[in-house]
């Protein structure tokens, strides 16, 4: 059968888009040439519309697809022109939302010893660009963990920061000269400014903790301030406390998230994960892995204490904060965490670093913990509470292994 002659008016898009997208790709990113090219394959099925509509026929929605997706696809046309497949461009879950997250942890049931008090803090923002970025630290993006694995991995960026505050005191926390042997007074004060790269499956961050070790960082008045108001005796050893020193820490963290079931009702994931930290204060490698189970989980990376990660605080997915709000849970679940701490060195166990005869006990450089704990969110608001298990730090501490409680608001907006 005689083919059909070429519509010229398709044929001459073709021709000067071809040529023209050789040009641009050269000075472009790939995603936006893929969004050109993708409009300028619409261009026949638009010549042809009004062709026929100038002769007064007309074109099927049906007709206009079936054209848009030849014209889109890896074939030759017929006249003899490869035009180039355009697919879809992958879009991430994650909203273009924040997050903020207040933590406090505290050893209610133990009356003051070891980790006494804790504190965090912690803002997560929107979805930000590397093209927003200055030079040197899209440089930076590039050659870190942070880099997509490949071109076409969807990934978000964001960054976080957080202020934490924490206390430390010894057993016998109402002797004026604790025993040698004890945990060191010690009060840490700081802040943390970290980037991270969010994609389906993996989050992978890098932080920067700048703050002080010792007597600047207050904790002693703040714990007997909240010992005077709820009536409690004060603490009587602080002026032993381990002195004034700088907290520069570096910290680089990757989880990955797997789902296990996702029946209607019930859900149940784990997310491994490690962590390498090294500073002036503390220099150690974590592996760890949490199990929740439940329903609503969120595309998240999970949670954590303030012994560990503080950039899984995630915004989720947008479908998380779409739907109505009534008085059952959007969400509802209870998690196991289980990590492992190789220590090479711990300031509020060994002592000042560039300070002699500074209060020190034998650190255990091997040391686990256990976290049970639930969390249930309506709407954009979400609560956590759950019990930490340590085992001993130090050689000489009471009872075996230490407790205490955590808990969380977060809310993204």
């Amino acid at each position: 059968m005689p083919r059909n002659p070429p519509d010229p008016v398709a044929a001459a898009a073709i021709a000067v888009a071809a040529p023209l997208s050789l040009s641009l790709r050269s000075t472009m990113t790939k995603r936006t040439f893929r969004a050109l090219l993708a409009a300028a394959a619409t261009v026949p099925v638009l010549a042809t519309a009004t062709a026929a509509g100038a002769a007064g026929s007309t074109v099927s929605p049906a007709a206009a697809n079936t054209a848009t997706a030849t014209t889109a696809g890896d074939d030759e046309g017929e006249d003899g022109v490869v035009v180039s497949k355009v697919a879809p461009a992958p879009v991430l879950s994650a909203p273009k939302r924040a997050a903020f997250e207040a933590r406090a942890e505290n050893d209610i049931y133990w009356s003051d010893r070891y980790y006494t008090n804790g504190m965090r803090f912690t803002y997560t923002s929107e979805e930000v660009f590397t093209k927003a970025l200055p030079v040197v630290l899209r440089d930076l993006f590039a050659i870190s963990p942070l880099a997509a694995r490949t071109a076409a991995e969807p990934v978000a960026y964001r960054w976080h920061l957080s202020a934490t505050h924490e206390f430390y005191t010894p057993f016998y926390e109402h002797d004026t000269t604790p025993p040698a042997g004890d945990h060191p007074y010690a009060g840490l004060l700081y802040g943390t400014l970290g980037f991270s790269s969010e994609t389906a499956r993996r989050l992978d961050t890098l932080e920067l903790g700048i703050g002080v070790l010792g007597p600047s960082a207050r904790a002693g008045q703040v714990q007997n301030w909240w010992h005077a108001v709820i009536d409690v005796k004060e603490s009587g050893g602080w002026h032993t406390q381990l002195r004034d020193e700088p907290y520069v820490q570096l910290a680089w963290t990757r989880v990955a998230r797997y789902r296990w079931l996702d029946a209607p009702g019930l859900e149940l994931d784990w997310l491994p994960r490690v962590r390498l930290e090294a500073g002036t204060v503390r220099d150690y490698a974590q592996v760890g892995m949490q199990w929740r189970v439940g329903y609503g989980l969120p595309k998240d990376f999970g949670t954590s204490t303030l012994h560990g990660a503080n950039a899984l605080v995630r915004p989720g997915t947008e479908a998380e904060y779409t739907a109505p709000l009534h008085w059952a849970p959007d969400a509802a679940f209870i998690f196991l965490d289980a990590q492992f701490d190789a220590k090479g060195r711990d300031a509020r166990l060994d002592g000042n670093l560039w300070r002699d005869n500074s209060p020190s006990v034998r650190r255990n450089p091997w040391v686990g913990q256990v976290t049970l704990g639930f969390f249930v969110r309506w709407g954009a608001v979400g609560i956590e509470i759950a019990e930490v298990m340590r085992t001993n730090e130090f050689r000489g501490q009471k009872n075996g292994y230490f407790n205490y409680t955590t808990a969380a608001l977060r809310v993204v907006f």
